[in-house]
């Protein structure tokens, strides 16, 4: 008898504390205030190696954790920081290679309706490199770069969005990474819009 009367004041207890939950819960990103942690690219990580012909290896493709402060209706900021790893093993590369990429980007925006949002990121990438090719020294490589671009948001729930981007960076490689890609001296890399991988630099954001 104990054990039906428990279960008869578990569901409306439980049922109210979803709706409270619900209630309390923020806007997401359309509420000043929200912060969103999740997966994103900076589009200038991409940009000093997108001719074919250059080796994959020199660009860091990998989404990197993304944090997210939506400071007004139309104004948010962005943090990104990720990295990569090329270890050589058996017939693989003859060199051990880490590259790693920091962003700081500040995203306008505006609202598409309740569930989209289209962005307008503008900001500066770092993108970096160490690779120690086997029985060689090492070297690390620098490529700053400044970049805009397009980003639209849908939002699946308060919470959970999921976002596509491309733009425009302009980028400069220190002399190392000019000398990696085939240069002499400091080198300079405009990309309009190949910066976009096959899923379009897809990313998500948790807003809290």
């Amino acid at each position: 008898m104990k054990r039906m009367t428990m279960r008869r004041l578990a569901a409306p207890l439980l049922g109210a504390f979803a709706l409270s939950f619900a209630l309390a819960a923020p806007a997401a990103a359309d509420e000043p205030g929200s912060f969103g942690m999740g997966a994103d690219t900076a589009l200038g990580w991409a940009a000093p190696a997108t001719d074919a012909t250059v080796d994959v290896r020199q660009q860091l493709r990998v989404p990197g954790l993304s944090i997210v402060y939506q400071a007004t209706d139309w104004f948010g900021l962005q943090l990104i920081f990720g990295a990569g790893f090329v270890t050589g093993i058996d017939d693989g590369p003859d060199e051990n290679r880490t590259s790693w990429g920091l962003a700081v980007r500040a995203i306008l925006g505006t609202s598409l309706g309740e569930s989209a949002r289209l962005g307008f990121p503008v900001g500066f990438s770092i993108l970096g490199a160490r690779t120690k090719p086997d029985g060689g020294d090492a070297g690390s490589e620098r490529a700053y770069g400044i970049e805009f671009g397009i980003r639209p948001e849908w939002f699946v729930t308060d919470h959970l969005s999921f976002h596509t981007q491309v733009g425009v960076v302009l980028s400069i490689l220190d002399e190392d990474y000019a000398a990696s890609l085939g240069g002499d001296n400091l080198g300079v890399v405009f990309d309009l819009f190949g910066n976009a991988n096959l899923l379009g630099n897809a990313g998500f954001t948790w807003w809290f």
